[in-house]
């Protein structure tokens, strides 16, 4: 019970503090920027594939909507109608241009690759803040996160499993 304990006493100071997880996770020093170019690379393609659909939902609601409480339901509406119409604009686009196979590489890709270029807006949007000047409060923070982390680690691998 002391580990529920600390965790609960944790977790009631970072909310204190206004921090949120990922504001005290210590990243692998070298993995960040590699992980960063290899999702920016596949990301990029995907937003290229994919701006248009995503674009026009918006600019859709801006027009023709007159509560807020409109406008996610008619990007909903809009978006399952576009972005399968605007691949398979792609894919006509690529057929004419490559044949079957490329078209058959658009159909696949242009889903695949916007999903991922979402991902990636959507990390980078939700990701760490910037590092601010950290208080004693907030590094004797990083400490004890760092002591339960090593804590829940011996408890799973000491686990029944």
């Amino acid at each position: 019970m002391r580990l529920a304990d600390d965790l609960r006493a944790y977790d009631e100071a970072r909310r204190r503090l206004g921090l949120r997880e990922s504001d005290l996770a210590l990243s692998t020093p070298g993995r960040g920027s590699i992980r960063a170019w290899a999702e920016w690379t596949t990301a990029l393609p995907g937003a290229v594939l994919n701006w248009v659909p995503y674009q026009l939902p918006g600019w859709i609601v801006r027009r023709f909507t007159r509560t807020p409480d409109e406008h996610a339901t008619y990007k909903v509406m809009a978006s399952l109608v576009l972005f399968p119409a605007w691949w398979a604009l792609e894919g006509v686009l690529a057929w004419r241009l490559g044949g079957a196979m490329m078209a058959l590489a658009a159909l696949v890709a242009a889903p695949a690759l916007g999903y991922v270029a979402l991902r990636a807006r959507d990390r980078r949007r939700l990701g760490p803040r910037p590092p601010a000047p950290a208080s004693s409060e907030e590094t004797a923070l990083r400490r004890t996160r760092a002591g339960l982390v090593r804590q829940v680690q011996d408890v799973v691998g000491a686990g029944p499993w």
